[in-house]
């Protein structure tokens, strides 16, 4: 093999690597870890960073079978009532991400028939 071609396959041997790389942190590990102190600051008006954690306790179904108890000790008491959505337990994350947010971001969780946490999802407002 000439020497150009071995580079080549080099640098597209790296450039594959390193996508599969940014891949399976965005799949695997969406958002920000979750900070019960951060997350508790200033539930009256969240910081952006509130978001970024709502998104990995989602994708990871971290509060998936948890009762409204163990979510409460969690993340802090929900909105009540939950402002027309029909979810159990809402959590406020802030304005909407992107150029013009107009509306707002909503941690929901449903509960099962067990009263445990069955599904979670953000929702928009």
């Amino acid at each position: 093999m000439k020497r150009r071609t071995k580079i080549a396959w080099i640098i597209a041997l790296a450039a594959s690597m390193l996508a599969l790389g940014v891949a399976t942190k965005f799949v695997l590990f969406p958002g920000g870890a979750f900070d019960r102190s951060k997350w508790n600051l200033n539930p009256g008006d969240p910081p952006h960073w509130r978001r970024p954690m709502a998104d990995r306790l989602v994708a990871r179904r971290t509060l998936q079978g948890r009762t409204p108890l163990e979510v409460e000790q969690l993340l802090g008491p929900p909105i009540a009532p939950a402002r027309g959505f029909d979810s159990d337990l809402l959590y406020y994350l802030g304005p909407e991400r992107g150029f013009i947010s107009i509306d707002s971001e909503w941690l929901a969780l449903w509960l099962d028939q067990s009263g445990r946490v069955g599904r979670a999802e953000i929702v928009h407002d």
